[in-house]
């Protein structure tokens, strides 16, 4: 499908402000063109749930693009302004999957 290439797979964790989720949703949908425009994201699934627990699921190029677009997402990222709850990361920690071919 992709070729030969290593894949990455991510899965982060975002804690949301308590009654800040339609807000987040709101400027998700504001940003979308932005955030589908990452260079080397090849999908992404955000979910959430009632408690302010969101995930962004997103599979990448390779590790590498992930790594050359971490300043592109901390971009986008800082839009969100103030909705984000700061949590300690070994709460909640961010997962990475490696898929060779």
């Amino acid at each position: 499908m992709y070729g030969d290439s290593t894949m990455c797979a991510t899965v982060e964790t975002i804690k949301l402000k308590p009654g800040k989720l339609q807000e987040s949703i709101d400027i998700m949908v504001e940003l979308r063109s932005e955030i589908e425009s990452i260079p080397g994201r090849l999908h992404m699934l955000d979910v959430w749930n009632d408690d302010g627990l969101e995930y962004m699921i997103s599979i990448w190029e390779s590790p590498e693009a992930k790594a050359e677009a971490a300043a592109r997402v901390d971009e986008i990222g800082a839009k969100f302004g103030d909705i984000f709850e700061f949590f300690k990361a070994e709460d909640f920690p961010n997962v990475e999957f490696v898929i060779e071919k």
